[in-house]
């Protein structure tokens, strides 16, 4: 009794290591480098995760934005969400930091092929 109550002990805690050993994943999202320009996506989303549901909303419009490359949509998103006077300074100086970044991109954004 005693050995079974021991191996079964030692296989619970083999099962724990292996399992607490396994890497974290990164987490898979849209790239933050876009035509070399390095855009803060990553600190939008967590400057604006615990904000208004509709200032969240906004920032996760804007990642999707960015995602399918629509970097002018993008940056008048940004524009509308810098003028909200509920924002905090550090979302404000965000939100102008990151539509600088996006201004950045459209201007080394290549000309469509044919024109």
């Amino acid at each position: 009794m005693k050995t079974t109550h021991s191996l079964l002990t030692l296989l619970a805690a083999g099962l724990l290591a292996v399992v607490g050993c396994k890497k974290s994943e990164q987490p898979s999202g849209p790239p933050t480098e876009f035509y070399g320009v390095n855009v803060e996506l990553a600190k939008l989303d967590s400057e604006f995760a615990t904000a208004a549901p509709d200032l969240h909303e906004r920032a996760m419009k804007i990642k999707g934005y960015f995602r399918y490359g629509q970097f002018a949509q993008a940056a008048a998103e940004l524009e509308q969400l810098s003028q909200i006077p509920a924002l905090t300074e550090s979302q404000k100086k965000l939100a102008s930091t990151v539509l600088e970044q996006t201004r950045q991109v459209i201007a080394k954004v290549p000309a469509p092929a044919g024109r």
